[in-house]
């Protein structure tokens, strides 16, 4: 069973996906400020540079940004598994 992620609004991300403005400081460090916020923006889009999935603290998965060859993370009986755009184990 495949359960459909929840996209986090902005106001949020920070409570709800706590790993996402850590890297997000990290990709900053490491690439620069505008190089990095680029990538996210990008990402957000549908760019594929840069891509976190989370199971918050309430036990929902929420993602943000995406993958480059279009996968993501979807909960599959309970676990965090790989799945391609149409939602099968990839």
């Amino acid at each position: 069973m495949i359960v459909k992620a929840v996209k986090p609004d902005r106001a949020t991300i920070a409570q709800t996906m706590p790993l996402v403005p850590e890297l997000a400081a990290l990709l900053r460090a490491i690439n620069g400020k505008d190089k990095a916020d680029a990538q996210i923006r990008q990402a957000m889009q549908g760019g594929g540079r840069f891509y976190v999935a989370q199971i918050g603290p309430d036990g929902v998965l929420r993602e943000f940004g995406s993958s480059t060859d279009g996968r993501r993370a979807a909960l599959v009986d309970g676990q965090l598994q790989w799945v391609n755009e149409r939602g099968q184990r990839a």
